[in-house]
């Protein structure tokens, strides 16, 4: 039995063979236009259609079709010829993979059972077992459902409807009769234009429709447009340039003031911001309406106050190391800061103090600008300038003699003072009176150099140097650069020379040991050395000791002035205290200064102190009281 049918199958591949080899011709069916709705067909066998045929079969017919085409639901094909017929065939998909085989064993006709195994959107062929030549192919469509598709509110004022749907869909609209076709996106939303707006309760009708099914229709009515609140109008004072509220975020906003109108939007957080072009008169009338999908308003009204009064802020000192900026100001303040042109804000807490971080550190003059501003005010602004940080001045040192075994002097309050005689190294702290004593544990011979520096806070002082000097009454008194001799005492009727570069000067102690030695109108730079020589009976003696800043002179000071002015060494560094608050500013090159302050600090009795730093040498301090 087994042998028989191998004998038949054999035979019928040779026939089909025979039969493919006397050439089959194939071409294009006609492609009939789709419907608009979906036609599916029961289990009844029907003709379908076909994308390509060769004529090869002279019928074919399946089940469960979609407007004439198979579908995913098809279970059932049958083929016909017009007389008996053997041969194996191969119904394939898109990429030439078997889907099923079926047979003609002489017979007219064959029937396949494809048991759901076609897929929608696929297009299959029937070729012949032994090779690939297609003799007729069609197309597959879904028979599944399609959903229905939603529908956004429409109101009497729109002028497109939108909604969602299967991505790739074709939406028909009807609204009141008119028709209207679209597509739904990739994102499964469609808007589709109206060429008029339409009344309320016109019936919306919309359906869906893919791969040749269609969806059952979504149905709306046009409805009236919502009511919008009134949108909120903050206070608006006479020196403001902006008008602010809140509204329905995407509303239009249209203001009116005075009679002239301006036009906002208000934000995706329900706030809207309207510059004016300029400032209004107190009781101006404000009038402010939002407007959205064609909905306005009632209007919300105001009027133009006068500002309240709030005071500056201050601004502590701020050096060109520092990466912040603090001060006072009224608690829950904002405060806007500006200095060379960047701005940061910051907030004055619950105590009345604030404190900025900024993201770098600024030169020394750099303008700084602090306001604040509260509940829609804001102060008068309070400018200062960065200035250098404090200078640590010269450790002084009291004469050491080639007798002593302890070295004192003077130095900032709290500095650590370094010590080094002769290579050897010593370390002490300041006393908060500034006097410091070093054990330097013998004593040395005379003109041994001693080098001195004192550091506080990371800032480091320049090192002055001294000498241990002869026992004897040998003194120079302090140096300034403005002085016009050089004094002293010593041994009387003992011959002085002073030398200074390449200059030098002489004169005689007086029978009661005091010398003056003209300088003949001559000046030099601060930190110059001076050389003086002592030549007596007792021996000759050389000191030498440096030039120091002259004294700053302070101009008249009248209560409320804006200016602090005076004179010190052409471009020392001027540091003025008022009050508690300093500023810094530099001499010009003929030594003039002046610097800005703040006129609330310049009172009756307030005290203004000056003084001077150039080349690491600090001068005297001057003060004057406002009169």
């Amino acid at each position: 039995m087994r042998k028989a049918t191998s004998n038949i199958l054999i035979g019928l591949a040779c026939t089909s063979i025979l039969s493919l080899s006397a050439g089959v011709q194939t071409v294009k069916a006609d492609v009939q236009e789709p419907v608009k709705q979906s036609q599916v067909s029961n289990d009844k066998m029907q003709e379908f259609k076909v994308e390509e045929n060769s004529d090869f079969f002279s019928y074919f017919s399946a089940n469960n079709l979609v407007n004439g085409y198979i579908s995913n639901k098809t279970t059932k094909l049958e083929f016909l010829f017009d007389n008996t017929h053997y041969g194996i065939y191969a119904i394939r998909d898109s990429n030439n993979h078997l889907v099923k085989e079926f047979y003609f064993v002489g017979t007219t006709s064959a029937t396949v059972d494809l048991q759901n195994s076609l897929k929608g959107g696929e297009t299959y062929s029937i070729t012949n077992i032994e090779n690939l030549d297609k003799i007729l192919s069609f197309k597959v469509v879904s028979k599944d459902t399609i959903s229905i598709p939603a529908i956004n509110k429409v109101t009497s004022q729109d002028t497109s409807i939108s909604g969602t749907g299967v991505a790739g869909a074709t939406v028909n609209l009807t609204i009141a009769g008119d028709t209207y076709i679209g597509t739904v996106d990739a994102s499964g939303n469609y808007v589709i234009s109206l060429s008029k707006t339409y009344a309320v309760n016109s019936a919306i009708t919309v359906t869906q429709e893919k791969d040749g099914v269609t969806s059952d229709p979504a149905t709306a009515k046009v409805v009236a447009p919502e009511q919008l609140g009134l949108p909120t109008v903050n206070k608006v004072t006479d020196q403001d340039t902006s008008i602010s509220g809140t509204g329905v975020a995407g509303a239009t906003v249209n203001l009116t003031i005075a009679g002239d109108t301006y036009i906002g939007t208000v934000d995706a957080s329900g706030n809207y911001v309207i510059s004016l072009s300029k400032t209004y008169a107190v009781n101006s009338a404000i009038t402010v309406t939002q407007e959205k999908d064609g909905v306005t308003s009632d209007p919300a009204t105001a009027k133009v106050v006068a500002p309240e009064q709030l005071g500056l802020p201050t601004v502590n000192k701020v050096t060109d190391q520092d990466t912040s900026i603090s001060g006072t100001g009224v608690a829950g303040a904002t405060v806007n800061l500006t200095i060379a042109g960047d701005t940061y804000i910051g907030t004055v807490d619950a105590s009345g103090n604030y404190v900025i971080s900024l993201s770098k550190t600024y030169a020394v003059n750099s303008a700084i600008t602090v306001t604040q501003e509260k509940d829609g005010i804001t102060s008068d602004p309070a400018t200062a300038k960065v200035v250098a940080p404090e200078q640590l001045g010269l450790p002084t040192l009291n004469t050491v003699t080639d007798q002593d075994t302890i070295v004192t002097g003077t130095a900032a309050a709290g500095a650590t003072v370094h010590l080094s005689v002769n290579g050897f190294n010593f370390q002490t702290t300041a006393s908060a009176n500034g006097d410091f004593s070093i054990n330097i544990e013998k004593n040395y011979p005379a003109n041994t150099p001693i080098e001195v520096y004192q550091e506080l806070n990371g800032i480091k002082s320049q090192t002055a140097e001294f000498y241990v000097q002869l026992t004897s009454d040998f003194i120079i008194n302090k140096i300034k650069s403005n002085a016009t001799s050089i004094t002293g005492t010593g041994h009387p009727n003992a011959q002085i020379t002073v030398q200074i570069h390449d200059e030098v000067f002489t004169g005689t102690i007086d029978g009661s040991g005091n010398f003056n030695i003209n300088l003949q109108g001559a000046t030099f730079k601060v930190g110059t050395d001076v050389k003086i020589t002592s030549v007596s009976s007792e021996g000759t003696e050389t000191k030498t000791v440096q030039i120091y800043p002259r004294d700053p002179v302070i101009g008249v000071i009248f209560v409320a002035d804006d200016e602090i002015r005076g004179t010190a060494d052409p471009g020392a560094t001027v540091i003025i205290t008022v009050g508690s608050t300093q500023y810094q500013t530099t001499a010009d090159s003929n030594g003039n200064f002046r610097q800005s302050v703040n006129p609330n600090l310049v009172v009756s009795e307030a005290v203004v102190t000056v003084y001077s730093t150039i080349n690491g040498y600090e001068s005297e301090k001057e003060s004057k009281t406002v009169s």
